[in-house]
């Protein structure tokens, strides 16, 4: 933080001292289950052909753990 003083400049200072509570990470969805998930409700798996940039709430069990801001699909 070498700059002079600008907006925002003692909250930064402050996060780099204590750490993000933010954090970047990937998501690895495994097929077959994503599979299995949607023929237990009758429906044949449709993903999107384009990235998506919706924020969408990601679960472990029944408990929210965060949400993606966006994504694609890869092999």
């Amino acid at each position: 933080m070498k700059k002079k003083d600008f907006i925002g400049k003692k909250a930064l200072e402050a996060e780099l001292a204590r750490g993000s509570e933010w954090e970047f990470v990937g998501i690895d969805i495994q097929w077959t289950e994503l599979e299995n998930h949607y023929r237990n409700v009758g429906l044949a798996p449709g993903l999107p052909a384009t990235a998506w940039r919706t924020s969408t709430p990601l679960y472990k069990g029944n408990k929210q753990v965060g949400y993606a801001t966006s994504g694609c699909w890869s092999p």
